[in-house]
């Protein structure tokens, strides 16, 4: 019997036996069979969710703008480096493209990761995050650290984007898949004392099985970025967040905003604020940097209207205040007409949102005594 054929015999049976065979390089034999069942208190602690609807943002990994507004395709060899700052630390911030073979014309192609790359990653850790989810955790490395996957079908993943609003068939799943797997992201610096170089795909996916191109039979073992794998087993460095209004927010800088939302405005009350600038969104967020300050207020204003439509920021039921307000910040000029430089973003919480943030903080707070 064939190491494939073991594999997806054993799949099928994941509820009833609880356990995926490895299988030895040297020989292409099941060399041994491992526990799915079993999890470490930081997975566990991961999979800590409620209400449904959520997941976990990675506060660092999120904050990074891994993907453009569209698939880029070229034939020219590029690479993205950015010199980004995160909690007043420099890093280094690169992007390698996915390089990938079309199938009908043979060519060579290097892939960047647009939104549905985005929704297909996010959809996957969604999936991570669910208790009743077949997962692996191994070692990885002399240095004792531990790295989770998650095996699913490709139907299941496919599902769990329909239910959220993003449709695509098992070609487009895959190519995604492919692309996802091929970027290579690299962070470059000291992050919480530790020096070096956070280095990976966005996942790692192996493909265990696939049967008659069935979406059903088509199983995948996937693991996720180091800087991932570092916030579940190292630091905590996660939050609880809606990921339902995520997968529905059409715009990339307000799907970005309601992540730094959930995990910097940690202490959310109805009569605070969070206050960010124009020139930051600029600077850390998927926005051209090359566009004018007064183009990138219309793009906050626009994302910020998005997150009222969905109730993450809301008026309050005598509006006294908006949702949102903004000081514009001008050049001095002892003549002629002041030069736009910058805005201050002044954002209020809806009660929901409140909600979430405490319930988050109890949790966090109970992770940190465990």
């Amino acid at each position: 019997m064939s190491i494939q054929k073991k594999l997806f015999d054993n799949c099928s049976n994941l509820n009833r036996q609880g356990f995926v065979a490895v299988e030895n390089a040297k020989n292409n034999e099941v060399s041994h069979w491992v526990s799915i069942e079993s999890k470490s208190n930081q997975l566990s602690l991961f999979q800590k969710l409620s209400p449904e609807g959520m997941s976990h943002s990675v506060e660092f990994y999120d904050s990074l703008c891994k993907y453009g507004s569209k698939i880029i395709k070229t034939k020219e060899p590029k690479l993205i480096e950015k010199n980004i700052t995160f909690n007043h630390i420099d890093y280094k911030f690169e992007i390698r493209p996915a390089l990938l073979k079309h199938k009908s014309s043979g060519e060579v192609y290097h892939y960047f990761p647009g939104p549905r790359e985005e929704f297909v990653e996010v959809a996957l850790r969604k999936l991570l995050t669910e208790q009743q989810q077949h997962t692996e955790e191994e070692d990885q490395g002399e240095n004792g650290s531990r790295a989770a996957s998650i095996i699913i079908t490709l139907q299941q993943l496919r599902d769990e984007l329909k239910r959220n609003g993003h449709t695509y068939n098992g070609s487009e799943l895959n190519e995604a898949l492919n692309i996802l797997k091929y970027t290579q992201l690299s962070i470059t610096g000291n992050y919480k004392d530790i020096s070096g170089e956070f280095n990976g795909p966005i996942i790692e996916l192996i493909k265990v099985y696939s049967k008659d191109n069935d979406l059903n039979k088509t199983f995948l073992k996937i693991r996720f970025h180091p800087l991932i794998q570092h916030a579940i087993y190292n630091d905590n460095s996660y939050h609880r967040y809606n990921y339902q209004i995520e997968m529905q927010l059409s715009s990339q800088l307000a799907r970005w905003l309601l992540k730094r939302l959930y995990n910097r405005f940690r202490y959310a009350e109805f009569h605070k604020t969070y206050e960010i600038k124009a020139t930051t969104v600029r600077n850390e967020g998927p926005v051209n940097p090359h566009i004018t300050i007064r183009r990138i207020l219309e793009d906050i204003k626009r994302a910020l209207n998005e997150l009222k439509k969905t109730n993450i920021i809301a008026s309050d039921s005598l509006n006294t205040f908006e949702a949102y307000s903004f000081k514009p910040i001008y050049s001095k000029s002892s003549g002629g007409r002041p030069r736009l430089l910058d805005a201050y973003f002044t954002i209020h919480p809806s009660s929901g949102f409140i909600d979430d943030i405490k319930e988050d903080n109890r949790v966090s707070k109970y992770v940190s005594l465990s």
